[in-house]
């Protein structure tokens, strides 16, 4: 080769290099480019004599190679020899330099403006699919919760009531005869507020229920003098789950509230009504399934003279078993069962002769606002749970009080010495209680007590000598306490006397047995 010639090599090796760059192809071996098999360098410019620019046919043949103008023999080599690796990359020899291997991995595709726009369109596509997603699951999210919320605000209440009837009649009616207002239920609770307070706003209550029974249903003009009255019966029957009396004639009717069942009295109050209409007597005996509290309203009927709820009729002669006086809470069974406390308000009651209130399940002091009352002259409360001193505390105050029972409360205290100033007292029976201190000492022959039964309490101290100059006492139990001594002779000369029951105490020396005398001693 003369210096100065163009080597052929020189034009091998950009060939090559062109072919390496244009190509996807990374070079995974080394090919021997003095081997003759591979090129043939005849010919007057030493020009390889398979080179040659492949035309428009020849590109299509070569279909692996679309866009890559080489030499048909230089490529079937490459196939043949396998200079093609996995990712396109093609081994590429500099002529009189070290070779170097030109990867496909930084060899880039290259690709026309419409494929680019197409790929850009569909990552734009995607990126708008998912926005549009978030964005209806944000508005399902957010929007259903308040347009229920606002559906349940803006959604209207129809109320609905009874039929008007086609003319008001004398009597409130239990059919309204207009239509009813809620501006006339706001007026009928703001007459009764006084009177009930807040508990008037409790759809729950007793109360609000009357308070609507009146104003809609009954409608009973506020000015009338018995409003108050009627209200209060309906507050009452409404307290004491009235919807479950086995009798509930009358009641919450047109009737006029004097003749609903168990209105009625004793004596000048037989038909349970005074003159003008009052209430003067409630009677509700045993049998007819009463359950619930007292209410407060109660205080209203002033004219009261009567308030019975219980369970056994009385019977100023019974006696009671021992297994009674132990266990008291256990021995009957109880239909009538009035609960709570009894409300202060009853105080208010001074025309009140008869309280009875036994077999139920009331509880609490009994009230101390009973005094002064000069007519009540009966307290039956036997087998409740009261507790407190207050009843024996104030009795000298009740000028009247001709009969006095509580058997089996939870009352304490002591008998005040002043019990003997009942000039009127009868009977008292304050038996299984938790009653201390002593028996007082101050009887005398003007006395008219007839029986006397402090048994199963926690007395102390001796007998009263002075209670044998009682000239009616017939029965006298004090079993079951604490007391000592002996017993008074004045005893022996009590003409009456029919019943003497002195056991379980820690009494010393004998009794003079008396013919027709029941003793236990």
């Amino acid at each position: 080769m003369t210096e100065g010639a163009e080597s052929p090599m020189d034009d091998y090796e950009e060939e090559l290099l062109l072919f390496a760059n244009e190509s996807d192809y990374d070079a995974d071996v080394d090919y021997d480019y003095n081997n003759d098999s591979a090129r043939d360098y005849s010919g007057e410019n030493n020009i390889p004599r398979a080179h040659r620019e492949l035309d428009m046919q020849e590109e299509e043949e070569i279909h692996e190679y679309p866009n890559i103008q080489a030499d048909t023999a230089i490529m079937e080599e490459i196939l043949r020899e396998g200079l093609v690796d996995e990712i396109g990359g093609v081994e590429a020899y500099v002529a009189n330099e070290e070779p170097e291997i030109i990867s496909g991995n930084v060899v880039g595709v290259i690709k026309s403006d419409e494929e680019i726009a197409r790929e850009e369109r569909r990552v734009y596509t995607k990126y708008f699919i998912g926005v549009s997603a978030c964005l209806v699951f944000l508005i399902v999210v957010i929007g259903v919760p308040v347009t229920l919320k606002l559906t349940h605000v803006i959604s209207p209440t129809v109320v609905l009531t009874d039929a008007p009837t086609i003319s008001p009649t004398c009597m409130p009616s239990e059919a309204p005869s207009s239509a009813p207002t809620t501006d006339h239920f706001t007026q009928v609770v703001e007459k009764l507020l006084p009177l009930s307070g807040e508990v008037l706003f409790d759809p729950r209550t007793p109360q609000h229920k009357a308070a609507r029974w009146i104003s809609d249903v009954d409608q009973m003009d506020m000015t009338h003098p018995l409003f108050e009255q009627r209200y209060t019966l309906a507050v009452f029957y409404y307290a004491t789950n009235g919807d479950d009396w086995l009798t509930t004639k009358g009641w919450l009717t047109k009737d006029s509230e004097c003749d609903w069942f168990g209105i009625e009295g004793l004596s000048n109050c037989l038909d349970g009504c005074t003159s003008d209409g009052e209430v003067c007597g409630i009677r509700m005996v045993s049998g007819n399934g009463i359950n619930g509290t007292i209410p407060s309203e109660m205080g209203v009927l002033t004219e009261l003279t009567i308030f019975e709820v219980k369970y056994k009729s009385m019977n100023k002669n019974s006696t009671y078993a021992p297994t009674f006086l132990v266990f008291p809470h256990h021995s009957l069974v109880q239909d009538a069962n009035l609960t709570g406390t009894i409300p202060s308000e009853i105080g208010n009651w001074n025309k009140l002769s008869v309280l009875l209130i036994k077999d139920n399940k009331l509880e609490g002091s009994f009230p101390a606002t009973f005094p002064p009352n000069n007519r009540l002259g009966t307290i039956i409360m036997d087998r409740n749970r009261l507790t407190g001193d207050s009843l024996v505390g104030f009795l000298p105050q009740l000028k009247n009080l001709k009969w006095l029972q509580a058997i089996g409360n939870l009352l304490s205290g002591s008998l005040p010495d002043d019990i003997s100033s009942l000039m009127k007292l009868d009977e008292i029976d304050l038996s299984v209680n938790s009653l201390t201190g002593t028996i007082p000492n101050n009887w005398d022959e003007t006395h008219i007590i007839s029986s006397f039964n402090l048994s199963y309490n926690n007395i102390t101290g001796k007998l009263p000598e002075s209670l044998g100059r009682a000239p009616f006492l017939r029965n006298f139990h004090v079993s079951g306490n604490s007391l000592t001594g002996s017993i008074p002779s004045s005893y022996f000369n009590l003409s009456k006397l029919e019943e003497l029951y002195l056991d379980d105490n820690s009494f010393v020396g004998g009794f003079h047995k008396v013919e027709a005398l029941s003793t236990r001693i």
